[in-house]
């Protein structure tokens, strides 16, 4: 064997390590702002139906206790927070604060239930939650007037 042939055997021309890396970087730049929307999308699910899980709590420990409990929604230091309490003002569960990318909500600031698991107040029709995120995903909750909660991942809520 001689000096020349052994220099061609190993390794990889910069040619090929440059096209190698050229598609590598093409489908990252392809793939990487679906996963963005993807994940934002799973965030924000994640929140209203962690609100929707909390909001049906309220509605059993209502049922439970015997008395009215309030769900009242509010934005306090940027969060969206949820509180639960009972007609003397009392705690019912602990506060309800959403991830920092929910920026805002519209529709209900507060849902009541009695202790027979109704809603009071908000007239004949649904009540309505709108959950907004950062990047203007919004997801819905509706509360019937018989007390029963729906969640969608879309707003409005289809019917």
């Amino acid at each position: 064997m001689n000096r020349l042939t052994r220099q061609r055997e190993g390794g990889f021309s910069t040619f090929e390590v440059l096209t190698v890396v050229s598609i590598v970087g093409i489908a990252t730049a392809m793939v990487v702002p679906n996963y963005i929307q993807m994940n934002e999308r799973s965030l924000m699910k994640q929140a209203a139906s962690e609100l929707h899980a909390q909001i049906n709590v309220a509605r059993m420990n209502a049922m439970n206790q015997n008395t009215t409990v309030n769900v009242n929604l509010m934005m306090s230091a940027g969060y969206v927070r949820a509180t639960f309490t009972n007609t003397g003002g009392g705690e019912v569960m602990e506060p309800k604060v959403l991830r920092r990318d929910i920026t805002g909500f519209t529709g209900a600031t507060q849902v009541r239930f009695s202790s027979l698991g109704l809603r009071l107040g908000g007239g004949g029709g649904n009540q309505t939650i709108t959950l907004q995120s950062v990047n203007g995903l919004r997801n819905d909750i509706q509360i019937t007037p018989a007390g029963k909660t729906r969640w969608c991942a879309q707003s409005p809520c289809p019917a």
